[in-house]
């Protein structure tokens, strides 16, 4: 949520820089249509009441909330404000679950720590999952599915901010399926 347009968190970046201006930030973020599926099941879980999944765009909360944090590279232009690339990494939730030894070198290159993936990863050489929807109290909500017209919405408004974010990180622009 550090990164999030939410109000509460709109003057993370320069306190962060204020107090810890030479922390390296570790910025994961994931194909953007899917973190909003699972940003808004999580949410939903916790608030029963909140807006279905086909007002997204219509409820303002719910733009700013689940459409927002997905505007990655907006999110992460304010962070590079106070702080250069050389203190930022980023990387994709996919590959970090599809390569995660690969991924845990670089982030723990970045970091200038000696790798010792074996230890972070599960016995099959993966990340363990412990976060799912309905975990930690949350009720558990099935996947909403995206209509046509609602995903072509949200499209509009999170595509090109996507594939800034993606050529910021040297991904090719069809890297999400957007």
């Amino acid at each position: 949520m550090y990164t999030s347009k939410m109000k509460g968190f709109k003057n993370t970046p320069e306190l962060m820089y204020r107090y810890l201006p030479k922390i390296k930030l570790i910025y994961i973020v994931r194909d953007p249509l899917d973190r909003i599926v699972s940003q808004w099941r999580h949410y939903r879980g916790r608030h029963p009441d909140c807006a279905d999944f086909t007002e997204l765009t219509r409820n303002r909360h719910m733009r700013r909330l689940i459409l927002g944090c997905s505007m990655y590279f907006q999110r992460i232009s304010k962070f590079r404000e106070y702080y250069p690339d050389e203190q930022i990494h980023c990387m994709t939730f996919e590959d970090l679950l599809n390569n995660p030894e690969n991924s845990l070198k670089k982030t723990l290159k970045f970091l200038g720590t000696e790798p010792k993936i074996v230890q972070m990863l599960d016995h099959r050489g993966k990340i363990p999952r412990i976060n799912e929807a309905g975990a930690k109290g949350r009720e558990y909500i099935d996947k909403p599915i995206w209509g046509d017209k609602l995903k072509s919405k949200v499209l509009r408004r999170i595509k090109p901010d996507a594939e800034q974010m993606l050529a910021y990180m040297g991904k090719p622009l069809d890297y999400w399926n957007l």
